[in-house]
């Protein structure tokens, strides 16, 4: 993918406040990153986007860790938006069941609340990620990866368990 048909892509996102910057891009391993550019005034809310080149899928990157943290964790095929963590395999379950309990995933329970059914995200215990860590895969639901990348790393390097993530659409 070129510059030319990345900047297109990541051109959907501008607005009138918020142009991406075609002359700050850079091209990382698989895609091109764009910061934005904000005519009159800078505005901090994210540091750019990057235009993924396989998929052609625009990301937005936030602004709550640093450019390189986001472009590191882009390259390493984290998807960097929401999506279902499915445990593959487990080498250490009390180290396994702390991290998902640091990612908080949950289930998710209805409750009715004069007359509206709302979903409600409840975390698993320890008892229960025990529980659903004995029939694998097992899927954990959704988590904002973007936030859980450091988790996830720390996972990878203490081999403690294996994962996949799908993304989602949200």
């Amino acid at each position: 993918m070129t510059r030319a048909e990345a900047f297109q892509c990541a051109q959907l996102l501008s607005t009138p406040s918020a142009a991406i910057d075609f002359d700050g891009a850079r091209e990382i391993r698989n895609g091109w990153y764009f910061p934005w550019f904000f005519p009159g005034k800078p505005l901090v809310r994210s540091h750019g986007v990057i235009v993924d080149a396989r998929t052609r899928k625009v990301v937005k990157l936030g602004a709550a860790f640093s450019l390189e943290r986001d472009l590191r964790a882009f390259e390493a095929g984290y998807p960097l938006r929401h999506a279902s963590l499915i445990v593959t395999a487990v080498t250490d379950e009390r180290r396994t069941i702390e991290i998902l309990q640091q990612l908080r995933v949950s289930k998710v329970e209805p409750k009715v609340v004069d007359g509206v059914t709302w979903q409600m995200p409840i975390p698993f215990s320890a008892l229960e990620l025990q529980a659903k860590l004995h029939e694998l895969p097992a899927n954990f639901g959704v988590i904002q990866v973007y936030f859980a990348v450091e988790l996830l790393d720390s996972a990878k390097q203490g081999a403690c368990f294996s994962f996949e993530l799908k993304e989602v659409e949200t």
